[in-house]
């Protein structure tokens, strides 16, 4: 739906009163090439069985939140103009590639699995590095990530390097590049990568 700008409920008065309930069997939503869907509607907030809803290509997308019911995965590929993922408390796995514009993500309480695909980063993004930070994943399960991303970006997140204390604080890392790897556990303690203390900078 390469024209499709604007996704709006007409609700009547009297309607907003009652018990409607609005997506009420739903559980899984698929968006794909509507590159010019400004935004999702306020009722889909009301899906309360939701369980995954994928985004891939609609670039105009600018935040995603207050999905309070969507209980198991977010996956968003290519929405470039994404700048925020906020309030989806339930949520267990997110799944990010190519969002470049991307800044801000919080109230992920219950996030376990992150994967995130970006090469053209050349530095861990601050959002991440606050999401490691604010305790929100301190469970005794954590939170794990799946990285790839350039072989710049990797080389910081070896072991001694810039982003490595970023890194540590993940119950799991997976870092690839086209080249190269990096796996990291913290319980069993684990560190192995292919890249050299010689290869890297």
């Amino acid at each position: 739906m390469p024209n499709w700008e604007d996704w709006t409920f007409h609700i009547a008065q009297a309607t907003r009163s009652s018990s409607l309930q609005i997506f009420p069997c739903l559980r899984q939503l698929e968006l794909k090439d509507c590159p010019k869907l400004r935004a999702l509607p306020e009722q889909l907030k009301h899906a309360t069985k939701m369980q995954r809803l994928r985004i891939q290509g609609v670039h105009a997308l600018k935040k995603i939140e207050n999905l309070h019911e969507l209980s198991g995965s977010l996956r968003i590929n290519g929405s470039r103009s994404l700048a925020s993922i906020s309030d989806l408390y339930q949520i267990k796995e997110l799944y990010v590639a190519d969002c470049t514009a991307l800044q801000f993500v919080n109230n992920l309480n219950a996030l376990k699995w992150l994967y995130l695909e970006d090469e053209t980063m050349d530095c861990i993004p601050m959002w991440l590095s606050r999401l490691t930070e604010n305790g929100e994943q301190a469970g005794e399960d954590g939170l794990e990530l799946e990285l790839h991303c350039s072989t710049d970006m990797l080389d910081r997140c070896l072991m001694g390097r810039q982003d490595w204390t970023i890194m540590e604080r993940f119950t799991s890392v997976a870092a690839y590049c086209k080249e190269d790897y990096m796996c990291y556990s913290r319980h069993p303690v684990s560190y192995h990568t292919s890249k050299s203390v010689s290869n890297s900078k």
